[in-house]
């Protein structure tokens, strides 16, 4: 079974449901990721879920992708500065309601 071993992920909140942060986080954590912050971003909703990750993560990041309904994967370059390796940048496709 694959575990993200737990490494700490950011959450960004790009919806308009205030209880999305905590669905995706419940279902991070239960493959083994930490949540380190979240936040909330206003503006247009975001459909898509967008996951930007340090390649050193990559496995991790696929990882959180089939957690949360094949979420986008975004590759970045780390600059040194951030010490974040995933962010999630959380839209409506990221809980699909039964």
């Amino acid at each position: 079974l694959e575990n993200a071993l737990g490494l700490p992920i950011t959450l960004v909140n790009r919806t308009s449901d205030t209880n999305i942060i905590t669905k995706v986080a419940d279902k991070a954590v239960a493959v083994g990721f930490t949540i380190a912050t979240t936040s909330s971003e206003s503006g247009a909703p975001e459909e898509k879920t967008v996951i930007v990750y340090n390649p050193e993560v990559s496995n991790q990041a696929l990882l959180l992708s089939r957690t949360l309904n094949n979420a986008l994967l975004s590759a970045f370059t780390s600059t040194g500065t951030s010490t974040e390796k995933i962010v999630v940048y959380v839209g409506n496709d990221a809980v699909v309601t039964e």
